[in-house]
């Protein structure tokens, strides 16, 4: 897939055409309290992403291309939901569970894997502290400096950059310092 060409494009075809996935993104964007409209336009731009990722090779194919366009269409739901005031951050981490037991249909054995890691890699984080957490979940979220300062009531950018700063430096020395840690995080 990774090559390109007529594999690639067969590839988002059976994407497109399995009526089974559509209606398993749809419902769940639906759930989150998209419009019809914008469901549209996410699983659309979803593609638009995969196709991307798969070019850039950010895919890598250890989990199934199906959970990965799910999780796109996901995310690129949450961060317009977040951009329309429409979700918060506990949302965003409940929404983040609800995926898990929705996907499971998708990527049992895969999922399995991945929900014992995410676990393990859970319990590991909580090391490095509840605000660090906060600070690199919402990075991760791509929210901007301003709007992590606003939600963890820092006095300004500059202050949640330094702070997303040193709590990324406690997560690479954490994880250089955990083997297992680094091994869990590998194989998500």
């Amino acid at each position: 897939m990774k090559a390109g060409g007529a594999l690639r494009d067969q590839s988002i075809e059976f994407l497109y055409r399995n009526t089974e996935l559509r209606q398993k993104i749809f419902g769940y964007l639906k759930r989150l309290g998209s419009t019809n409209e914008d469901i549209q336009d996410i699983y659309h731009d979803g593609f638009v992403v995969l196709d991307k990722n798969i070019r850039n090779e950010k895919f890598r194919g250890e989990s199934s291309i199906e959970g990965y366009f799910f999780s796109i269409c996901k995310f690129l739901c949450l961060n317009q939901l977040r951009k329309n005031q429409r979700v918060s951050l506990v949302n965003d981490v409940e929404l983040t569970a609800q995926l898990d037991k929705d996907s499971i249909a998708l990527v049992t054995e895969d999922y399995l894997i991945a929900e014992e890691n995410r676990h393990f890699i859970e319990s590991t984080l909580s090391l490095i502290g509840d605000s660090c957490k906060k600070v690199l979940t919402l990075w991760k979220l791509s929210y901007s400096m301003t709007e992590i300062a606003e939600k963890l009531g820092l006095s300004s950018p500059e202050m949640a950059k330094k702070k997303r700063y040193q709590c990324h430096q406690k997560l690479i020395l954490l994880i250089n310092n955990n083997p297992e840690l680094k091994k869990a995080l590998l194989d998500t």
